[in-house]
C-alpha cells in the first residue's frame, strides 16, 4: 500500500512539475519584465531631459541656417545685422546642451546613441570655420544649408534613437509624434531659407521655387503622421498654438512665393520680414 502511495506521490509530482515549472518561468518573465520596463522608463526619462535642450539648439541653428541664406543670397545686403545675435543665440544654446550631455552620460545607454552624439558634436565643431566662410561668401547657399542641415538632421537622430530604447507601445508612439513635428519643423525651416533667398533676392528662380514647394508638401506630409500618433489633447494644443495673425501672415506669403511661376513677382515682400 506504502509502494502504491509514493508511486502515486511520484507521479503526482511528476504531473505537477510542469506547471510548477510553468509558474516559476512565468513569474520570472514578469520579474524580469518589469525590471526591464524600469530601465527602459529610466533611460526615456534621462533622454527627455536631454530632448528639449537638442530641439532648442535645432531650433537655433534653423535661424541661422536662415539667415545665412539670405545673407549670402542677396551678396549682403540683407541679414547683416541679425547674423551676430543669431549666431550667439547658437553658442548658448550649444552650452546648454554640452552640459546637459555631460549629465546625461551617453556612454551608459545603447552605442547607437552615443555614436549620434559623438558625431553631432563632431559636425558642430565646424561651425566656427563655416562662419568664416559665410562671411567672405566663399560658400554657395546649397553649400551652406547643407551644412546646416546635415548637422540638425544628427540632432535629430538622437531623438529618434529614443524610440529604440523603450518596447511600450504608448511611449514610442509619443516619440513618434514628436518626431514626426520636430521632422515637419525642419522642413517649416528649410523653407524658411528659401523663402529668405527668393524674397530676398526679388525671385524664385527655378531651383528655389522646385525647393520650397517641395518643403512645403512635405510639411504636410509629416503633419498627417502627427495626427495619426498623436492624442487628440496633443492634436488640439497644436491647433490652438499653431493659428493666428502670424499664421496666417505666413500662409498669404507663402502663396505669393507658389504663385511666383504665374506671377513673375514677389510682390514687394522683404526677404527679412519674411524670415
Amino acid at each position: 500500500m506504502k509502494k502504491i502511495n509514493i508511486r502515486f506521490g511520484v507521479i503526482i509530482l511528476g504531473a505537477m512539475f510542469p506547471i510548477v515549472l510553468l509558474v516559476l518561468m512565468h513569474s520570472y518573465s514578469m520579474i524580469v519584465s518589469k525590471k526591464q520596463i524600469v530601465a527602459e522608463m529610466s533611460m526615456v526619462k534621462k533622454l527627455a531631459y536631454l530632448a528639449p535642450e537638442i530641439s532648442g539648439l535645432v531650433h537655433e541653428l534653423q535661424k541661422e541656417r536662415g539667415a545665412s541664406a539670405g545673407f549670402v543670397g542677396s551678396k549682403g545686403k540683407k541679414f547683416q545685422s541679425k547674423l551676430p545675435g543669431l549666431r550667439a543665440d547658437t553658442d548658448t544654446q550649444q552650452r546648454r546642451m554640452h552640459d546637459k550631455t555631460v549629465e546625461f552620460e551617453p556612454e551608459s545607454f545603447d552605442p547607437i546613441l552615443a555614436k549620434s552624439l559623438a558625431t553631432a558634436h563632431e559636425s558642430l565643431n565646424r561651425l566656427g570655420a563655416i562662419r568664416n566662410q559665410i562671411d567672405g561668401f566663399q560658400l554657395s547657399v546649397p553649400k551652406l544649408a547643407a551644412f546646416y542641415t546635415k548637422s540638425i538632421t544628427q540632432l535629430l537622430k538622437i531623438i529618434e534613437n529614443a524610440s529604440t530604447l523603450s518596447t511600450n507601445y504608448k511611449v514610442n508612439r509619443g516619440i513618434t509624434a514628436y518626431i514626426a513635428l520636430l521632422q515637419a519643423k525642419e522642413r517649416a525651416g528649410l523653407e524658411r531659407a528659401m523663402g529668405s533667398v527668393g524674397f530676398g533676392s526679388g525671385k524664385f528662380d527655378n531651383a528655389v521655387y522646385v525647393k520650397f514647394a517641395r518643403l512645403v508638401e512635405a510639411q504636410r506630409s509629416f503633419y498627417s503622421f502627427i495626427q495619426t500618433f498623436a492624442t487628440p489633447e496633443e492634436l488640439q494644443f497644436y491647433t490652438d498654438t499653431v493659428s493666428g495673425k502670424a499664421v496666417e501672415e505666413v500662409e498669404r506669403m507663402r502663396k505669393i512665393a507658389m504663385q511666383y511661376p504665374e506671377t513673375g513677382s514677389t510682390e514687394g515682400v522683404d526677404g527679412t520680414y519674411w524670415f
